[in-house]
């Protein structure tokens, strides 16, 4: 193929202008494209538009690339909710019959916990599964070996840079050197 584009209802070459003018607006911005359309002939944007019409296929179905489950999946999805919801109910009675962690430490399995201002806050690592699998080998998750490198300026700015609406300000680590303290 010598690289011109042929039109495909009349299967003509297009000529070196109409060329140029095709490679310019296809690859530019929509107001820069009406700009130049704007600017041919009556004949070249005519021939411009029969082309681009002819290439432009519209499928008009949303969604297309959603996820599609099987009904085993969606038997799993439903059960593994039903497991969380219960798991919810039982965590909020059961928080709602014990005494307030605020208290004392009574709460704390790995030793290192500090007593936070709320009961939501004071939360032990080892009541979080995720936590518990990977420093089964560390007293706490803070002992851990790569638990220090988190507590980095760079990595705790990093990871409250994520644009979020609404947020009139958003947390930065206080403490020696930037880092979170630890004390």
């Amino acid at each position: 193929m010598t690289g011109r584009r042929h039109l495909q209802c009349s299967h003509d070459k297009l000529s070196v202008e109409q060329e140029r003018n095709y490679n310019l607006i296809s690859h530019v911005s929509p107001r820069c494209r009406q700009l130049a359309i704007a600017r041919m002939s009556d004949d070249e944007a005519t021939e411009f538009y029969e082309d681009e019409d002819e290439t432009f296929e519209f499928d008009g179905r949303p969604y297309l690339f959603e996820p599609e489950y099987t009904e085993e999946e969606l038997r799993e999805r439903r059960e593994r909710r039903e497991i969380e919801r219960q798991r919810a109910e039982e965590a909020a009675a059961s928080r709602a019959t014990t005494q307030p962690r605020i208290t004392g430490r009574w709460w704390c399995s790995c030793r290192c916990c500090e007593i936070m201002p709320t009961d939501m806050e004071c939360f032990c690592c080892k009541e979080w599964d995720l936590l518990h699998r990977r420093s089964q080998d560390a007293r706490c998750v803070t002992l851990a070996e790569g638990f220090s490198s988190l507590l980095d300026l760079w990595v705790l700015e990093a990871f409250f840079h994520v644009p979020k609406l609404n947020w009139a300000r958003r947390p930065t680590p206080e403490g020696p050197d930037g880092h979170l303290s630890t004390e």
